[in-house]
């Protein structure tokens, strides 16, 4: 799904990726690669926190960790677009 949202969010002149997380660094990796995407790569989301100025959380991780996820993005104070389940 990351890969999709990143070929709908990533052209539009209103919106920057400024990062990416995945726990296997090999599919951030790739989804970088087939986008063009030269933005800093994480395997936590607590660290691309810290280390990035994010707005908003497209969430498209699996939907158990749904809750976890959107969480730690709204306590740093960002807007969360998640998928459905």
């Amino acid at each position: 799904m990351g890969n999709n949202w990143a070929g709908i969010v990533g052209p539009r002149p209103d919106t920057e990726i400024v990062g990416l997380v995945d726990v296997v660094s090999a599919a951030s990796a790739g989804l970088a690669e087939r986008h063009g995407l030269e933005v800093p790569r994480f395997e936590s989301l607590a660290d691309a926190l810290r280390s990035l100025d994010v707005d908003v959380v497209l969430d498209t991780a699996i939907p158990q960790t749904r809750r976890q996820i959107a969480g730690a993005a709204m306590e740093a104070g960002c807007h969360v677009l998640s998928e459905k389940p």
